[in-house]
């Protein structure tokens, strides 16, 4: 963090606003805050910590006491950069005190912003926000920053003379938190071995909880699973197969049901096949109608047209009349119109002159009523006023007299009140002497507290390290007894593993050879009963296959007897048809003209004519011969189809049978090779007896297994106690060695508390007599009541000094208001005066002008009579003005009706003459499209949606018609003569049903195994891993319980301070090295302390006391940097300044050279470093200062102003 600028107002010496460039002081890296002693040269660093974290350091509860004695308000502003990884970011924080009693004040305002280009960004507001947003930014407390930033006034070479090395211990566990290693990882690993070991007892539980699922429960179920397997396999393969003859009998049944709903619909299609032939008719009559719709649409509108003329002639002829006699009407009111304006409108005239004169004079008295109104107001407003200040100015008059008495009364309460300066003096030294006496008397009782403890605590150590030394006794004998058993337990082995695993292997191969037979075994009686039903469904087959021979032989045959009949009947017909012809030649031949045929003009004997009749009974047998000769063909392809597919099925079935009895022999010759695999007294026992023997082999090899386990486990049991027994006496060790250690560490605190406790019982003495010495004639329970008896009549000065100044004010602002309101009474009398005369002239004026009106007007309004004539003026105008337009009007009207009933009587005629040319037009179309009346043309007229809807009809009659004939020829082929009747397709359902249910009662067992396999697979599994886990878990308790031992007492803690006190002092002693180019080094002691090695004389070491004034500033200096670079590494961002707040006036010429010396080489990189003094020597050598100049009697307080050399 560096620092930028700084502004502070109202912060103990400092009331007004004073600021601080940062920036421009800390340009060379070195500056130094100057001024006389209790100048207010450390407020600078006070306003920094208070801006940031809201306290002062030196201040009771952070806050108290900070406000300046003559102001009411603290302001303090701090501007500071972060160097951020993405680059410098700068912030701003205000905060704002005000008094909320004698030394206590209360924050009313803190803000926390980020300074961006574009503007401010807040981010916090009030002050507990502010505060943990800074603490967030920088990454340090309030403490660990003011201990990183600033090495305060008389501490600069304690941390490395003065502090003992167990202090010097404490106050790094202190400054870097190390005490959380103590209580608080003694705590963790408590909690921890706690949690270990409820997952150790929940570990076992679930072990338990598992049953049995080891590695031979596992086996068994596995063997049981492969029995189920075999038996779900076979009845899957005979469920495949039924399955597969149910779906060629499913196809010809749903075939089969499918030609019969065909065969239904169009016996229901040719039903309505009437009715379809109606609608073609009605088509046909709407298409020879629509040609005649032109017509009668023309002779519609000819007559509507001839209609609408004779009708507008009439209509027309009426309209005329009417107008002449309007037109003569409007001719003579236009001149009575003219007439009454001649005689009337020169009278209006005149009379519209003199009412234009009543208007100016109503609108002048109307004026001066309202300005005599006005001023009559005034005056009145005038008379009031005057009478409002000759009452306030007798009220002011009195409170003048009171008041000038309060303010004699606050002079005389405030002489009371003063306070003699000398005892003042006194009783304020007095306080501070008995703050310091009561101050070391709480020390002198906290350290006889602490000396009880500390006595507490060395008994009780005594106490457990004679407890630890019988446990470890103990323990080490426990640790004896347990080698001696576990020993013993070793030697009583019942057997070898490999042995077992041997004879396991050999019964896992009789078992996999033993399944092997009983499923052989299975497959062929299975295949057994598959070839008894494929042998039965070739026999089947076989008799189909006859039978479809024999009827394509007969198909055949009457095929062949249709086609003879077929064939006598063409034969016939055509021979009637050739007779039929030569009839109608013969008709048609006259004598003497030549015959078509052969030429002759003579026709002796014409040929006669044969039957219609017989001609048409000849046709009608042809076509049933023919109809006969298509059925017996679809039967012959019928026959064809259904014997094609009879022999196929036969095929199929023979080769069926085949296959299945070459399935039986190789599971017979695999049956033989297993069996010749096994031992030569099982090769002639049964599957039953062969699971018997195995199933008495594995009850030997588990009992075998049984035993060896059991020992294993004993063993386990034997060695588990004594790796108990080793860790209970190495925690017992261990806890012997942490309480001699406890006691040890206790009876040195108990030294060391024992000598606080002399030396606070001094101190407290030595402030006694010091208060005593102060009190005088005030005794000791007085001090404090003397004070707040003071700090009242200041308190009661403070308040009447401001009554008094109020007072006074007031006083003089009366006065003034009396003066302002006598002079203001003076002005209301003159105005009120020429008001009253003003309105007396405007009165008399008024009274001249109403007589005049009334005069013209007779006392009526001039408006009214004015808007009368000039409405009778208007009137005669409108009036002669609407005559003359209604007689242009009707004479308009009466020319427009004349010519349009001359147009009325032509369209007439030529609707007339439209109507007869249509009627005729008409009945010839008629005649021509075979409709009698037009009626009849109209009635056949159908629209276009019932023409669509009925073509629509007939259209989808025939596709659905041709669809049906399409499908049942294609079933037909499908079923190809094949048929299935209701028992056969029952029978079939019921042995697939049966089927499936033994399928499915197969896999459910096998379901039932397998989950029942893989739940023991999965318990196998956990229960492996709940046991691996149990040795991790057990591990680890014990790790924590050696742990837990370990971290008892402070031992640890000690470690890791002196680790860091390390750490210290090696950055100090390579800072040290670069300030005396490598002369000294700085390291620790095995007491605990510091030791300079000094590198000049070999590396001699010698205790850090014999070093000189400016050695010891310089190694002080180099600790003091290094110190405060470790507290900055638990910040978030480097703190890029260091303030020296050292008493360098005790320093003399020569060591001050040395110290001005050794600052002008420290400028290191990235720091800033300031240094606080009053010594003008240093003053002159640093070229940058902020010279503070301290507060003035006057109450102008500390100011500050920034100088360069």
């Amino acid at each position: 963090m560096k620092p930028v600028y700084l502004k502070l107002a109202g912060l103990h010496s400092f009331r007004e606003p004073q600021e601080v460039d940062f920036a421009r002081l800390c340009e060379g890296g070195l500056f130094g805050i100057f001024g006389p002693t209790g100048s207010g040269k450390s407020t600078v660093l006070d306003a920094v910590t208070l801006a940031l974290y809201g306290r002062v350091e030196r201040a009771p509860y952070g806050t108290a006491g900070i406000l300046n004695h003559a102001g009411d308000r603290v302001q303090v502003e701090f501007v500071f950069e972060l160097a951020h990884p993405e680059g410098r970011k700068r912030y701003r924080v205000e905060r704002v005190y005000r008094r909320s009693g004698d030394v206590a004040v209360a924050s009313t305002a803190a803000r926390l912003v980020e300074i961006t280009a574009g503007g401010e960004i807040p981010l916090a507001e009030k002050e507990t926000r502010v505060t943990a947003g800074v603490e967030a930014l920088l990454g340090l407390k309030a403490d660990d920053f003011t201990r990183a930033v600033v090495l305060p006034q008389g501490k600069f070479d304690e941390f490395l003379k003065k502090v003992k090395p167990a202090e010097r211990r404490q106050m790094l566990e202190r400054l870097f938190g190390l005490t959380e290693y103590g209580d608080k990882l003694r705590q963790k690993v408590k909690q921890r071995l706690e949690a270990v070991e409820k997952r150790l007892a929940g570990i076992r539980g679930e072990l338990e909880g598992l049953g049995d699922a080891s590695d031979e429960a596992l086996a068994l179920a596995g063997k049981g699973l492969q029995e189920v397997s075999l038996r779900a396999a076979g009845a899957k393969r005979r469920c495949f197969i039924m399955e597969k003859e149910y779906e060629e009998k499913k196809s010809v049944w749903q075939w089969q049901e499918e030609l019969a709903q065909v065969e239904g619909d169009l016996a229901v299609l040719e039903e309505r096949r009437p009715a379809m032939d109606r609608l073609q008719e009605k088509l046909a009559a709407a298409a020879r109608a629509l040609q005649a719709v032109p017509y009668i649409r023309e002779v519609d509108e000819a007559e509507k047209a001839f209609e609408q003329a004779r009708f507008n002639v009439a209509q027309t002829g009426n309209r005329l009349a009417a107008a002449l006699e309007r037109a003569e009407k409007a001719s003579k009111d236009l001149e009575a119109a003219r007439t009454r304006r001649r005689q009337e409108e020169p009278v209006l005239l005149e009379r519209k002159g003199h009412l234009a004169r009543a208007l100016e004079l109503e609108r002048e008295i109307d004026s001066l009523k309202q300005q005599g109104t006005g001023l009559a107001g005034e005056c009145r407003e005038l008379e009031r006023e005057k009478e409002r200040i000759s009452l306030a100015l007798q009220e002011h008059r009195d409170n003048k007299d009171k008041m000038e008495g309060a303010v004699n009364r606050c002079r005389e309460d405030l002489a009371a009140s003063r306070v003699d300066p000398e005892r003042r003096r006194q009783v304020a030294a007095a306080v501070l002497a008995h703050e310091r006496w009561q101050k070391a008397e709480e020390d002198r009782l906290q350290a006889l507290d602490a000396l009880k403890q500390k006595e507490d605590q060395l008994v009780r150590a005594q106490s457990a390290l004679s407890t630890a030394q019988e446990v470890e006794k103990q323990a080490r004998a426990g640790l004896e007894l347990a080698e001696q058993k576990e020993k013993e337990t070793r030697e009583s082995r019942p057997g070898e593993e490999a042995a077992l695993q041997e004879a396991a292997g050999d019964l896992e191969r009789r078992r996999a050879q033993v399944a092997a037979v009983r499923r052989l075994a299975g497959e062929m009686a299975d295949t057994a009963v598959i070839l008894q039903e494929k042998e039965t469904a070739c026999r089947r087959a076989l008799d189909d296959l006859q039978r479809a021979e024999a009827l394509l032989d007969e198909a055949s045959r009457a095929r062949e007897r249709a086609r003879e009949v077929c064939r006598a009947s063409e034969e016939k017909v055509e021979e009637l048809g050739r007779r039929h012809t030569a009839a109608h030649l013969a008709a048609t031949l006259k004598e003497g003209e030549p015959c078509p045929v052969c030429g002759s003009p003579h026709h002796p004997s014409p040929a006669a004519a044969a039957g219609a009749g017989e001609l048409a009974a000849a046709r009608e047998e042809l076509r049933k011969a023919r109809q006969s000769l298509e059925d017996a063909q679809v039967t012959l392809e019928k026959a064809q189809r259904q014997e094609s597919a009879a022999r196929e099925k036969f095929k199929a079935a023979d080769l069926a049978v085949q296959e299945v009895k070459k399935r039986l022999a190789a599971l017979e010759d695999e049956t033989a090779a297993v069996r010749g695999e096994l031992p030569a007294a099982w090769a002639d026992l049964s599957p039953e007896q062969l699971e018997a023997e195995i199933a008495r082999r594995e009850d030997a090899l588990r009992q075998r297994r049984q035993n060896l386990a059991a020992w294993q486990r004993e063993l386990e049991e034997r060695q588990k106690g004594l790796q108990e027994a080793r860790q209970v006496h190495s925690r017992a060790a261990v806890a012997l060695a942490a309480a001699e250690s406890a006691a040890k560490g206790a009876r040195e605190a108990l030294r060391e508390a024992a000598e606080k406790a002399r030396l606070a019982e001094r101190e407290a003495r030595e402030r006694l007599a010091e208060l005593n010495a102060l009190r005088r004639d005030i005794s000791v329970e007085d001090v404090i009541a003397e004070q707040r008896r003071i700090e009242s009549l200041d308190k009661q000065r403070f308040v009447l000094e401001k009554e008094r100044g109020r007072l006074e004010k007031e006083l003089a602002e009366v006065v003034r208001v009396i003066e302002n309101l006598s002079a203001r009474e003076g002005e209301l009398g003159i105005k009120l005066a020429a008001g009253r005369q003003k309105l007396e002239n405007l009165r008399a004026l008024y009274r001249q002008r109403d007589e005049e009106l009334k005069k013209i007007t007779g006392g009526r309004p001039a408006a009214e009579l004015l808007a009368g004539v000039q409405a009778r003026l208007q009137e005669l105008s409108t009036a002669e003005d609407r005559a003359r337009e209604e007689e242009d009007l009707a004479s308009r009207e009466k020319s427009d009706l004349q010519q349009a009933l001359a147009a009325a009587e032509k369209a007439l005629h030529l609707a007339r003459d439209r109507m007869e040319k249509g009627r005729a037009g008409l009945q010839e179309c008629l005649q021509e499209l075979h409709f009698v009346t037009r009626r009849e043309a109209e009635d056949a007229l159908l629209s276009i949606e019932e023409q669509e809807n009925m073509k629509k009809t007939v259209d989808e009659y025939q596709k659905e018609r041709e669809r049906l004939a399409g499908l049942r020829r294609n079933l037909k082929e499908k079923l190809a003569g094949r048929g299935l009747s209701p028992e056969e397709w029952q029978d079939c359902l019921h042995k697939l049903e049966a089927a499936r249910r033994e399928k499915e009662e197969a896999l459910n067992e096998r379901a039932v195994a397998r989950d029942k396999y893989r739940e023991l697979a999965g318990k196998n599994m956990r229960w492996k891993e709940l046991t691996r886990q149990a040795k991790e878990t057990g591990d680890l308790k014990n790790r924590l319980e050696t742990l837990q031992n370990l971290f008892k007492g402070n031992a640890f803690v000690d470690y890791l301070a002196e680790e860091q006190l390390v750490n210290v002092a090696r950055d100090a002693s390579a800072r040290l090295g670069e300030l005396t180019r490598h002369r000294y080094a700085l390291e620790v002691g095995s007491d605990g302390g510091f030791v300079i090695r000094d590198e000049a004389n070999g590396g001699v070491k010698r205790p850090v006391s014999t070093l000189s004034g400016g050695e010891t500033f310089v190694t002080s200096l180099a600790l003091a940097l290094a110190l405060s670079a470790q507290i900055q590494l638990k910040g978030r961002f480097p703190l890029e300044f260091f303030f020296l707040d050292e008493g360098f006036g005790t320093l003399d010429p020569g060591l001050l050279e040395v110290v001005v010396s050794t600052l002008e080489r420290l400028r290191l990189a990235h720091l800033n470093i300031g240094v606080i003094s009053h010594v003008p020597e240093l003053q002159q050598r640093i070229p940058r200062r902020l010279v503070v100049h301290p507060a003035l009697p006057d109450g102008t307080g500390s100011r500050l102003e920034l100088e360069m050399a």
